[in-house]
């Protein structure tokens, strides 16, 4: 329970997912089984291209407590800590802003929290957002239309989430409710490596629980891995 308690839910649209996982090309009729779905809408897209997909997640047991990691999660990436005001603030800007950059929530835009760090530096110093190059407003405005993506999957997927109950599964990926050889296609990202790599034994355990589903042949993709 402890590390659910440190872990993060998000929210990540199948082309977001994409980005990182490569999908067969054809996925009719594949069984493809998401491990640690969070509120991502890739199960539901992924049926829709005829995929047999299921997600599984410890916190689909609580709607509510799902809800709140993901609204957590969307407010410390769309949200920076304010920066200092003072006369330090000059000398403390750049230290602030690296802080930001170290503890950036998983699945979030990196670039989202260092240029919005500095963008609310500037804005204290008086100075507005014009004076950010024009490269560094194309970032600033490429991560807005990133949390508006993910804050759209996440309405979509609690939208739907009352009768898509069937392919939300309540379990851990330490033990998998399914027999073996059940799957085509099994993918996590940014949960196993994410979160249970803090301990050796839950991580390889769910490794080797991914692999048991998977029918022979079958592939199995963890990102980020280590």
């Amino acid at each position: 329970r402890q590390l659910i308690d440190k872990s993060y839910s998000t929210s990540a649209p199948l082309d977001m997912v994409s980005a990182y996982i490569e999908f067969p090309k054809d996925l009719r009729g594949k069984y493809v089984l998401d491990i640690g779905g969070g509120a991502s809408t890739a199960t539901l897209d992924l049926r829709k291209m005829g995929a047999l997909a299921f997600a599984i997640d410890p916190r689909y047991r609580d709607v509510r407590d799902l809800r709140r990691s993901v609204d957590d999660w969307l407010y410390r990436t769309s949200h920076p800590r304010e920066l200092p005001k003072g006369k330090k603030l000059q000398k403390q800007v750049k230290k602030e802003v690296d802080e930001l950059s170290r503890n950036i929530p998983p699945g979030a835009n990196p670039l989202l929290w260092s240029l919005a760090g500095k963008l609310a530096a500037e804005q204290l110093k008086g100075i507005t957002s014009e004076s950010l190059s024009s490269s560094e407003q194309k970032r600033v405005e490429g991560s807005k239309r990133y949390v508006q993506k993910v804050r759209s999957a996440r309405d979509r997927f609690f939208a739907t989430l009352d009768r898509s109950t069937g392919y939300y599964i309540a379990a851990s990926a330490v033990d998998l409710p399914f027999a073996n050889n059940s799957f085509d296609f099994a993918f996590s990202l940014l949960a196993i490596s994410f979160f249970l790599t803090s301990n050796k034994d839950l991580f390889i355990k769910s490794i080797e629980e991914a692999v048991r589903v998977l029918k022979p042949g079958g592939q199995l993709q963890v990102h980020p891995w280590i």
